[in-house]
């Protein structure tokens, strides 16, 4: 039976789905935007590095799902997803004893202590998705996949807008770590209950394998000789590298090469969100009606296009705000872009259902440690770049410059590699663009 249901006729199952799905995301996405905001390392006393090794480690653990995988077979996919991401909560309510341990143990135990709290939801979210990323291609039909992710980002952009302002409002009017600390336990609560919620979907029972079956590593070998899943994940890599550092670092070039002070900054968020709002449907709709691929390749043409941007971004003048913000809107709607065709186009058209936890597992592990890698990456490169400046036409040269550079590069790269990845339906890139345009 589904909860909060108001409609005096009895609801489609792709009702039902949605209506539970909508409410366990709103949950999910507070508690996890939350969680990684820098805003209460800094107010921990954190700095950059211990910061950044804080953060990468939420990647890192990706690698769990490689051994994981025949538990969360065995246990079930569903009760996995329950049980640990209900345990990873624990540690948002376990970051109430920091000021207490730093007052009384000093810094490197508080930075010890949330070590620990981090590596344990880290684990728990490893183990969690491991089990989600199968279930998930189970319970959601492929001919309105598209178009469920499209709802599903509309409702998560809400809530981030909602987390963002709920965020800025409590810690404008709590002073210091307390405010931080009053969003996590209100996230703790709204995740354990986006947990709840997902208790009432249904699926992701425990798979009872015979003798005669092969084991799970047997399917993992079997995905690694899989030529179009491999292609998917090389495509997938250079995405990664042109897109989750340029998302890391961009608040900072923008405050430090541009001359946008940090309390605009966020609102830059804002300009991001509302791309992803506006273009998320227009995404879900064309990748069901055209197909994953063409849909994703467009989506990588504005991955292109965002690092050019970036580096023609005119400093410290009164059009460098609304510029940025255009360039801002312009990102979310290539984020949005790739995250939901390139997931239709993995659940569709790559991974057979019969082996899913294997391809997951696999795909799970694989991208956490390029994502985990391009952060450290990104930085590196961005220290080793500090004494670049200069003009070149009307681009400005700085620190920042080689990462626009490899983002562009790897953009570029990953179009020519996902042009060889099995399509999922008989249209070219060609008609999708020109309905796009139309």
């Amino acid at each position: 039976m589904f909860l909060f249901q108001s409609r005096s006729l009895s609801p489609t199952p792709h009702d039902q789905f949605s209506d539970v799905l909508t409410k366990a995301s709103i949950g999910q996405v507070f508690l996890d935007g939350l969680l990684v905001r820098f805003g209460i390392l800094s107010q921990l006393g954190m700095n950059k590095t211990q910061t950044g090794f804080l953060l990468s480690l939420m990647p890192y653990f990706g690698l769990v799902a490689l051994f994981v995988a025949p538990f969360v077979t065995r246990y079930g996919l569903k009760r996995s997803v329950l049980t640990f991401w209900g345990l990873r909560h624990l540690s948002a309510f376990g970051l109430l004893l920091t000021p207490w341990i730093s007052s009384t143990f000093g810094f490197q135990a508080m930075f010890a202590y949330v070590t620990g709290l981090v590596v344990w939801f880290a684990l728990c979210r490893a183990i969690g998705e491991t089990g989600h990323m199968p279930w998930r291609q189970e319970y959601i039909p492929n001919s309105i996949r598209g178009k469920f992710s499209a709802k599903n980002s509309v409702i998560s952009t809400l809530v981030s807008f909602a987390a963002v302002l709920a965020s800025s409002f409590v810690v404008a009017r709590i002073v210091g770590l307390s405010g931080y600390l009053v969003l996590f336990v209100i996230a703790g609560f709204i995740g354990l209950l986006g947990v709840w919620f997902y208790s009432h979907i249904p699926g992701g029972a425990k798979v009872e394998k015979s003798a005669s079956q092969p084991s799970i590593w047997a399917g993992m070998r079997e995905a690694l000789r899989d030529r179009n899943f491999l292609l998917f994940m090389l495509g997938t890599s250079f995405v990664i590298l042109a897109l989750t550092p340029l998302n890391s670092f961009v608040p900072l070039f923008m405050e430090e090469e541009v001359g946008i002070s940090a309390s605009l900054v966020i609102l830059l968020q804002i300009g991001a969100l509302t791309g992803t709002l506006i273009f998320s449907y227009v995404w879900g709709w064309s990748a069901d009606r055209y197909g994953s691929k063409p849909a994703l390749i467009f989506s990588l043409g504005w991955r292109v296009i965002l690092p050019i941007a970036f580096l023609l971004t005119p400093r410290f003048t009164p059009l460098s705000l609304p510029y940025a913000m255009t360039v801002s809107m312009l990102q979310g709607l290539a984020d949005v872009g790739w995250m939901i065709c390139s997931s239709r186009l993995l659940y569709v058209g790559v991974v057979p259902p019969a082996k899913k936890s294997e391809y997951m597992a696999l795909h799970f592990a694989w991208i956490g440690v390029i994502g985990g890698s391009s952060q450290l990456l990104a930085g590196r490169l961005i220290d080793a770049s500090s004494g670049l400046s200069g003009l070149m036409g009307p681009i400005t040269i700085d620190a920042y410059t080689p990462l626009f550079l490899l983002s562009f590069f790897s953009a570029v790269i990953s179009i020519f590699v996902f042009w060889w990845v099995r399509a999922d339906a008989q249209y070219g890139v060609g008609d999708f663009a020109r309905m796009f345009l139309r």
